[in-house]
């Protein structure tokens, strides 16, 4: 595959070639590195769209046909900056647009067709990956590839609810316990060599370990990003209450109402 650069310049790897090889990983038809260097290819052409050039045609059916509109980020950080004023009517309006999303559309309006289908895939996957094996030096590239592609769809809103994130969690923390991580293939975990890898083996960094590390290290980001996008979307919450209950209920004028200080002065003259 040196030349796939060459190729996908000029257009010749097609999203559904992207897809079929990666439906491959399971039964191991493709070489696993062939395969994290089509999961790349799907991150920076098709998905990572940032300029018009970028910009793809694909079909809701075929994956071939609609324009999707460039991605941006959603979610680089926790936010700590709000708009008082504006916090109730951007809830509100937040809420209603994600009551209208379609499934493949993400919280900012861009659309990626085969969405679903890239997340069933990416759900399957991740499932399976219960335990890593150091000298699978290949599948770790790829489990570390794939994890970046998770990133990028959480970081452009396309995990803008609750039940995707969740079903990304069980199998990220899997990744990242590595409790039963195994130095290399095989049916004896009560072997020498697996239990002095488990208890300290796997912590050393070596040729071996440092694709299984990568990878879990992948997963922290992913994981650190998920809690981001929570975090901020409490924080949101939590403002836009705070807003509604600091809004007088009697009528009265911003300025007739009472300043947390004054209330504390009135609060110690009435003891």
């Amino acid at each position: 595959h040196q030349n796939i650069q060459t190729f996908t310049s000029i257009g010749l790897i097609p999203i559904e070639m992207c897809l079929n090889i990666l439906a491959t990983v399971e039964d191991n038809r493709v070489p696993k590195d062939l395969c994290a260097a089509f999961a790349d290819i799907l991150v920076n052409w098709y998905i990572d769209i940032d300029s018009p050039a970028g910009k793809i045609h694909v079909d809701v059916e075929n994956l071939a046909a609609q324009t999707v509109k460039p991605n941006r980020t959603v979610v680089d950080n926790v936010r700590l900056n709000y708009v008082f004023s504006e916090c109730q009517r951007r809830s509100a309006d937040k809420k209603g647009a994600l009551e209208k999303l379609a499934p493949n559309t993400s919280i900012t309006g861009a659309v990626l067709p085969y969405f679903e289908h890239l997340k069933d895939w990416v759900l399957k996957y991740l499932s399976h990956k219960k335990m890593m094996v150091a000298g699978d030096i290949t599948g770790n590239k790829l489990l570390k590839v794939v994890l970046r592609l998770v990133k990028y769809l959480i970081n452009f809103g396309y995990f803008h609810t609750h039940e995707r994130m969740r079903a990304l969690l069980r199998p990220l923390m899997d990744v990242i316990n590595g409790k039963d991580d195994l130095p290399f293939v095989t049916d004896d975990d009560r072997n020498k060599f697996v239990e002095d890898f488990r208890r300290g083996g796997r912590y050393e960094n070596n040729g071996r370990t440092k694709f299984l590390n990568d990878a879990r290290a992948s997963a922290l980001e992913v994981l650190d990003l998920i809690f981001t996008y929570w975090t901020n979307e409490l924080m949101e919450n939590f403002i836009t209450d705070f807003s509604f209950a600091h809004k007088p209920l009697d009528g009265k004028s911003k300025a007739a109402r009472k300043t947390p200080s004054e209330l504390e002065s009135s609060y110690w003259a009435r003891r």
